[in-house]
């Protein structure tokens, strides 16, 4: 949801055909989210949310969304929200598969190093259950994890309680 802010009430509804195209872009104001406050200066600003949608151009379609703002904002807040969860979802599977080598049962990693990647994994999977997904993630902090041949000594060391 893109926030912005203007010296002036923004306007709810904007149409606008694309230059040789037949194409529009919809711009919608969330007349719930219009803030008037003065900036650094003294000066009254505007800040808003709003959202935007390309679609086919036809001759009515500017009169189609002013009579139909509301049932418009709807379906963009419903897209925009779609389209960041996919985001996230995208940057969550990312990040899992850059642990899934430390999860495999012949992978050499402490037992205490497991687990809390276990839990790192866990919690991602979980992002999708946070208030304010999917716009406000609190993304866990990768665990550290030895590297290289310290993995190997750390893992021989608990295994024969030498060290």
């Amino acid at each position: 949801m893109p926030k912005e802010q203007s010296a002036s009430y923004p306007p709810l509804v904007r149409v606008e055909r694309l230059t040789d195209k037949d194409e529009a872009r919809i711009v919608l104001v969330d007349p719930a989210t219009v803030d008037e406050s003065a900036n650094d200066d003294g000066e009254t600003v505007s800040n808003y949310e709003y959202y935007t949608a390309y679609r086919p151009w036809r001759d009515t379609l500017t009169d189609d969304v002013a009579a139909n703002t509301v049932s418009w904002l709807d379906m963009l807040k419903t897209e925009d929200a779609a389209q960041e969860a996919t985001r996230a979802r995208s940057i969550r599977d990312k990040l899992l598969s850059e642990t899934d080598y430390l999860v495999a049962i012949d992978y050499p990693i402490p037992d205490k190093s497991r687990s809390a990647v276990i839990a790192y994994r866990q919690a991602l999977r979980d992002i999708t259950d946070q208030d304010g997904f999917p716009y406000s993630i609190q993304w866990p902090d990768k665990p550290d994890i030895p590297k290289g041949g310290d993995t190997l000594y750390v893992v021989i060391e608990e295994m024969t309680g030498e060290g």
